[in-house]
């Protein structure tokens, strides 16, 4: 769990900030407010800096997340602070009275190295305001540690209101809240593959170190106002869904889809309502041409079995075994394969494009990045989730015994040289994707060689029928 700081002694900033953090300590800056910058909107950002920036160094605040904020109020082009004394604030509401002002809150939110800065503007409009009225306010609320000489939520001067009111109480949490999602820790691995990849103690090492660096990055993305798909706690469904223990394919995609929307943690795989991207189109067309991978008879699959002397084979024998059965349904159908790749029956295509009944068969649907910026394919492809897909990969070939790996496309198949492949099964070719699919995806029979190969080792097939169309079943 996160340590969070707040850097304000300001009692309103600590009863907002507790609706969105559970727990956090307050320490207060010692820091020089009196700043002469023009611009509401610069200076406010700067005195966040300076005091967020100021507990980080003082009180050397490692791996906290430190919350600090100031808020000004501006009439006029007129900044107008904390009063100084009773004529200050008199004469302060009394410029407020009946006219609009805007409340600009300057937020930084420092995490070691990184740090998101934002503002947010608010507008506020006062009724009229009677001299006795400012005079009683001020003796009963004394708000002398207010900008603006007022407190929005022990008064009822303002009468229209344009922008967030947590704002003009000082603390934008709304906003901070959208920002935390990611400047705060990934979402935990399950402790199932944390386990499992920590029988490699260096990959666990890597994978800790890289998911600091990815989290950094995501909230720099978010600061900026870039939407990241699939939603956080989605990154690690692919793993959520599929144990160590239950493992027995691992497809390998890309990126998440980048569509709004679309992505839902599991590669290839579309959430449900959206309509089927064209590579998962292509899946289901090859899955309809390789009979749902469903073996025309049970003589192959026993043949196979046979021919690898049982369960116990060695993965060299089992891997032979699955490819003559692979080459000879390939075989049988080479005579009309453009007919088969051109002549699918659509109305059989399934209505959803979610995979997650193949996930709870044992399927890995394993993206090689797993995240991405709305609209911008590939563009988290650099940022480090590689190393960490690379070391799932070797951790389960390594530990893992008999798995199906399938490689499809070049992206995936960088990932070959992890795989050893006297243990496991490699199936490859060209992607799914239109621009592909014709270069060795289609006719390829992936899903009868993948249960071909199951049934081979004692293990059973997986059903590839999705629920969401009747006419599959």
């Amino acid at each position: 769990m996160k340590k969070y700081i707040l850097a304000s002694s300001s009692p309103r900033r600590k009863e907002l900030l507790q609706h969105i953090v559970d727990a956090f300590e307050i320490i207060v800056p010692d820091v020089d407010e009196n700043i002469d910058k023009p611009d509401p909107e610069k200076l406010v950002l700067d005195l966040s800096r300076l005091k967020a920036e100021a507990i980080s160094k003082d009180f050397e605040q490692k791996d906290a997340i430190i919350i600090a904020a100031d808020t000004i109020v501006v009439h006029d082009d007129k900044v107008l602070g904390k009063p100084k004394d009773y004529d200050e604030a008199f004469e302060t509401l009394e410029h407020l009275s009946g006219v609009s002002h805007f409340v600009y809150t300057g937020v930084c939110i420092k995490y070691n190295e990184t740090d998101i800065r934002f503002c947010e503007k608010t507008k506020v409009h006062f009724r009229e305001l009677s001299d006795e009225e400012i005079k009683t306010y001020i003796e009963t609320m004394k708000p002398y540690d207010k900008a603006g000489s007022y407190g929005i939520q022990e008064s009822d001067f303002c009468i229209e209101l344009e922008g967030l009111y947590s704002n003009v109480m000082g603390l934008p949490i709304e906003r901070i809240q959208e920002r935390l999602a990611y400047f705060e820790a990934l979402p935990a691995m399950p402790k199932f593959w944390k386990d499992f990849i920590g029988l490699s103690p260096r990959a666990t090492e890597k994978i800790e170190a890289t998911e600091k660096k990815i989290a950094a990055i995501l909230a720099e993305k978010a600061a900026a106002g870039i939407t990241c798909y699939p939603p956080r706690k989605q990154i690690y469904r692919a793993l959520e869904l599929c144990s160590p223990e239950e493992l027995k394919v691992v497809i390998i995609g890309q990126d998440p889809y980048h569509g709004d929307g679309q992505a839902e943690g599991l590669a290839f795989s579309v959430a449900e309502g959206n309509k089927l991207q064209p590579s998962l189109r292509n899946i289901f067309k090859e899955l309809i041409r390789d009979n749902y991978g469903e073996l025309a008879n049970d003589a192959n699959s026993q043949d196979a079995h046979t021919r690898t002397g049982g369960a116990g084979a060695t993965a060299t024998h089992t891997t032979s075994a699955t490819a003559t059965h692979a080459r000879s349904a390939t075989a049988s159908n080479d005579a009309d394969a453009s007919k088969k790749v051109m002549n699918i029956d659509l109305s059989q295509l399934p209505t959803s494009g979610s995979l997650v009944p193949w996930t709870k068969q044992g399927v890995l649907l394993l993206n090689r990045t797993l995240t991405v910026e709305a609209h911008r394919p590939l563009s988290h492809q650099k940022i480090g989730w590689q190393e960490i897909t690379g070391a799932i990969v070797s951790s389960i070939s390594e530990h893992a015994e008999h798995i199906v790996f399938v490689l499809w496309g070049g992206h995936a198949q960088e990932l070959e040289e992890l795989i050893d492949s006297e243990k496991h099964l490699i199936i490859k070719s060209s992607h799914p994707s239109p621009l592909s699919a014709r270069r060795g995806f289609e006719g390829s029979h992936p899903f009868s060689q993948i249960n071909a190969y199951l049934l081979a080792i004692g293990k059973a097939p997986i059903n590839w029928r999705l629920p969401s169309n009747p006419t599959l079943f």
